[in-house]
């Protein structure tokens, strides 16, 4: 290795330099700087005069005006050597964007047959961290472009086009709404995702009939703007319609009560589906929270719970009947009463009971949702 002065001019910048992107004000704030000091480290180049390394304090030496510039002239080094050494310099100094980051890395993987763990190693940076740069790889190009505009970020980017690589417009559709998101952006690429495999998912109704049915709808919150604390960042959300068309699928008897969950920014909503499901509204219970929530008239503290008819079921007999209002701690979220499901069993005890967005299994009931197994 050898360090000499190499006039400026005789320089070449090398075309498989990572780094695509270069900060003008930066550059422009080292070239003040070597005007009055000069370079104290040396870029290194070929025995072409080809930079390796180093091509920024180039750029600032020529902005600078300097005729000559120390360099240090490695001679063999391989294609693989050469980009190993700028991945190095790079990734650790003056850092390349993620994408530049990503095809280097691809590039270097290539050239040495590495796995990616060795690159991890090489680079020492974490494997997580290799593989979510390569996820961006295949990204499609429209989601490339808002990670460059740092409007959605790299990892986010990376799992969605991974999880979507079969669906890249889907993906897009997705990358663009997190990109105009204002907070919580893992949460919704989360839920935007599980939404997607909801719709996919072919979830079988179950055969039977029944004349028991409790549902806890997942309602589509437009308006919040603390995503946080919206219904979606919990479990996937459904439109009206959506709601409303599959009581096309949803197996009534003919004689059939339905306990229908809804919160009050919902009510109207409720009582279409309600209609849409072929029942008519009788009555309703209220839960009573240990905690108060949000809202943007006023903070809640309670959740409705309708109840409508179709057919000819009758009311349960008087000792079976409750009173209106159930005063009961807030559970995890979306969680309803353990009790609510006794309660029900008393009013009905020789129903056969279907529970719609089912989480968990219960005795005697038959479940059904994407959460449900």
């Amino acid at each position: 290795m050898d360090i000499k002065e190499i006039p400026i001019d005789k320089l070449k910048a090398d075309p498989n330099q990572p780094r695509k992107v270069f900060d003008k004000e930066k550059i422009k704030a080292l070239a003040d700087t070597y005007k009055n000091q000069g370079i104290i480290q040396p870029i290194e180049i070929d025995k072409n005069n080809q930079i390796i390394t180093g091509e920024r304090r180039w750029r600032a030496a020529k902005l600078a005006g300097l005729k000559k510039i120390p360099c240090k002239i490695l001679k063999d080094l391989t294609e693989e050597e050469k980009l190993e050494r700028r991945l190095i310099e790079n990734i650790h100094h003056e850092p390349l964007t993620d994408l530049e980051k990503a095809d280097a890395i691809k590039k270097l993987i290539e050239l040495k047959n590495l796995t990616q763990k060795d690159a991890a190693s090489l680079l020492s940076v974490s494997d997580t961290e290799i593989h979510r740069l390569l996820a961006l790889i295949e990204a499609p190009e429209p989601i490339k472009k808002l990670v460059e505009e740092k409007k959605i970020s790299p990892s986010d980017a990376g799992e969605i086009s991974y999880r979507l690589k079969d669906k890249p417009e889907k993906a897009v559709e997705i990358a663009k709404k997190v990109a105009r998101s204002t907070s919580n952006k893992r949460k919704l690429v989360r839920t935007l995702l599980r939404e997607t495999k909801l719709k996919e998912k072919k979830i079988e109704m179950p055969k039977d009939k029944f004349d028991v049915i409790y549902a806890d709808p997942p309602w589509k919150y437009d308006f919040s703007k603390d995503f946080a604390r919206s219904i979606p960042s919990h479990y996937p959300a459904m439109e009206l319609d959506e709601l409303c068309s599959l009581g096309k699928k949803i197996p009534f008897a003919d004689d059939c009560i339905l306990f229908l969950w809804v919160t009050n920014p919902k009510l109207e909503q409720a009582f279409e589906v309600i209609r849409s499901w072929g029942f008519e509204y009788k009555t309703n219970l209220v839960w009573v929270k240990d905690k108060i929530g949000m809202g943007y008239y006023c903070r809640n503290k309670h959740e409705i719970l309708l109840v409508a008819t179709k057919g000819n079921i009758s009311p349960p007999p008087p000792e079976n009947r409750f009173p209106s209002v159930i005063t009961a701690p807030r559970g995890e979220h979306s969680k309803k009463p353990e009790i609510v499901y006794e309660m029900i069993e008393k009013m009905y005890p020789n129903g056969k009971y279907l529970e719609l967005f089912a989480r968990t299994k219960r005795d005697r009931w038959q479940g059904w949702g994407i959460d449900y197994d």
